[in-house]
């Protein structure tokens, strides 16, 4: 679907287009050299969009859409993966035009959008179009912030070494990928046998990882959506009764300097901003914050 809204500033008639893709391909295409120009920041919509491309013809369709200006360049992009919340982003200082005309093709398609997430002023701002257009409240459900890696600072001191999660792992490390969804509040979309495929895609991929120490897994830590020069660090768990030893930050170090001795640029990671013991660790390993991001709920 494409539809034009004009509007005026500065008493020039501008138009914005809302044009939605089908094909994953050519919607990372169209949106990879706008979201590169800050590449780690928007690792959520570059690292999906990427997984898109390659995920299986039968998987269900996203929403993936860009407004466009008249000359053609991009105002805004925008990403669903259903049942998650649609991710946003936009460089422009005065994006309200731009959200207005995807709210508007979001309507006119049916489709439903429980959240929204994206840089703080960009994500509100459309939570409170979407509230005008369908009367549904909105409520913040977390607060985040980027942070990224170039150089591992620190690589703290617990004992152990990092390993790649094996299967004789799974249902240990499903149990924790369950119990870390229901602490960071994601608790609606905790399924026993959803985590578990999850956790077992990682082993098989190997993109899971433990900090092993005596002999057992007592930390953990996952690789997951690469983009062009960079790759996200998610997941990190330690159970309650093994916190406040060092193995998260053990985990993480060894993991970030894994993936930049593969040749990554840097890595990137989200935070729970009511979170400050996990926001000043990353910052010791030698993470340094981009920007911040809000969770919206929509009621």
């Amino acid at each position: 679907m494409t539809e034009q809204y004009a509007y005026k500033k500065g008493g020039i008639l501008l138009t914005s287009t809302a044009k939605t893709y089908t094909d994953p391909t050519a919607f990372l295409a169209r949106i990879q050299p706008y979201l590169e120009r800050r590449e780690a920041l928007n690792n959520l919509p570059l690292g999906i969009a990427g997984r898109l491309v390659e995920a299986e013809p039968s998987a269900p369709l996203p929403f993936m859409a860009t407004v466009n200006r008249e000359d053609d360049a991009i105002a805004l992009v925008a990403l669903m993966t259903p049942p998650h919340s649609l991710i946003v982003y936009s460089e422009d200082s005065e994006p309200s035009r731009a959200l207005d005309a995807l709210a508007t093709d979001l309507l006119g398609s049916s489709w439903r959008v429980p959240g929204v997430i994206g840089l703080v002023d960009t994500a509100k701002n459309f939570a409170q179009v979407w509230q005008r257009h369908t009367g549904i409240q909105h409520r913040t459900r977390m607060n985040l912030r980027v942070y990224q890696l170039t150089k591992v600072k620190s690589h703290g001191a617990a004992s152990g070494q990092l390993q790649a999660a094996r299967a004789e792992n799974l249902e240990l490390l499903s149990e924790w990928c369950s119990a870390f969804t229901i602490e960071v509040g994601d608790a609606e979309h905790v399924e026993r046998d959803e985590r578990r495929r999850h956790v077992q895609d990682h082993i098989r991929r190997g993109t899971l990882f433990v900090w092993q120490d005596g002999g057992r897994p007592v930390a953990m830590a996952a690789r997951t959506r690469p983009t062009a020069h960079g790759e996200v660090i998610n997941d990190v768990y330690t159970p309650p009764e093994l916190r406040g030893r060092g193995y998260a930050t053990a985990c993480v170090a060894a993991l970030s300097q894994l993936l930049l001795d593969e040749g990554r640029d840097f890595c990137a990671l989200f935070t729970d901003l009511a979170n400050p013991t996990s926001n000043s660790i990353y910052q010791k390993i030698g993470y340094r914050a981009l920007g911040d991001f809000v969770h919206c709920q929509f009621s």
